[in-house]
């Protein structure tokens, strides 16, 4: 898998996605890179933190923000998305 850091954006802004038949709110610029980075022509695995980790449930952020380190290491790549050109 490959690891997604991003910036986060406006939370108050979100857009509605579908990934692999599962809906997620995420941000517009989660939506922008999440769009940049996929390949129309091969499965790409990305482990974007938004996605994995449920927001809302603090103690499951907590457990995962502390599983972070490990998840970022062991990705085969970390792709850092800094948002669109301003």
């Amino acid at each position: 898998y490959e690891a997604l850091s991003h910036v986060w954006g406006d939370p108050s802004k979100t857009k509605a996605i579908t990934i692999n038949g599962t809906p997620f709110s995420v941000t517009g610029n989660r939506e922008a890179a999440l769009l940049r980075l996929r390949r129309a022509d091969t499965e790409r695995i990305l482990w974007v933190d938004a996605l994995y980790i449920n927001q809302v449930d603090d103690v499951e952020k907590s457990r995962e923000v502390m599983r972070m380190r490990a998840i970022y290491y062991g990705a085969q790549r970390v792709v850092v998305d800094l948002g669109p050109e301003d």
